[in-house]
């Protein structure tokens, strides 16, 4: 039987009453408090907010005190430790770069074996990452999940939207100059 959703779900409430399943009780989740100002994303946990708002920030507080580098999260500093420690148990037998992660040296291998596992279920083409076949599956879709909070124009991408805004920050920069100038 299929769990029972109630119709009062709406937006960015995660759910709020109780999932029943042939009569029992699954349990009680909470309300997504904790809502991001610039892009509308919902948050149970404010940590995870402001782990999210450095998306936007591009804060990097955990700096690598061997190479400078910087991460958003100190979990990911320390799996870049391990591996410029070389403590990694993943390693490229190809070309000799390793990984922390067995799932990252897969899809690494993709690049010298040509696998892609990931085929577009419109015109076919296949792709090595799941991530390139959803923006690919955009352009058959239309879909541009991206807005611009200046003037609303659409992207099918992130960084087309990065580059426009930059445009039009050094537009405005630009246009600020000319203004004092005057």
């Amino acid at each position: 039987m299929e769990p029972t959703v109630p119709s009062s779900w709406k937006g960015n409430i995660i759910d709020t009453p109780q999932i029943s399943i042939n009569g029992g009780v699954l349990g009680k989740r909470k309300r997504a408090k904790h809502i991001c100002d610039d892009c509308g994303k919902s948050f149970t946990n404010k940590g995870d907010l402001t782990v999210h708002l450095r998306t936007h920030t591009r804060e990097n507080p955990h700096p690598c005190g061997e190479c400078g580098r910087s991460f958003t999260q100190k979990g990911n500093l320390i799996n870049h430790l391990k591996t410029r420690a070389r403590k990694t148990p993943h390693l490229c037998g190809v070309c000799g770069k390793s990984f922390t992660r067995k799932g990252n040296l897969t899809v690494h291998l993709r690049i010298h074996t040509g696998e892609k596992p990931h085929p577009c279920s419109v015109c076919g083409r296949r792709f090595s990452h799941k991530g390139n076949l959803t923006k690919h599956i955009r352009t058959h879709t239309g879909e541009k999940p991206y807005p611009c909070s200046v003037c609303g124009k659409r992207f099918r991408i992130k960084c087309n939207l990065t580059r426009h805004l930059k445009i039009l920050e050094k537009r405005h920069f630009l246009a600020m100059s000319v203004t004092r100038a005057s």
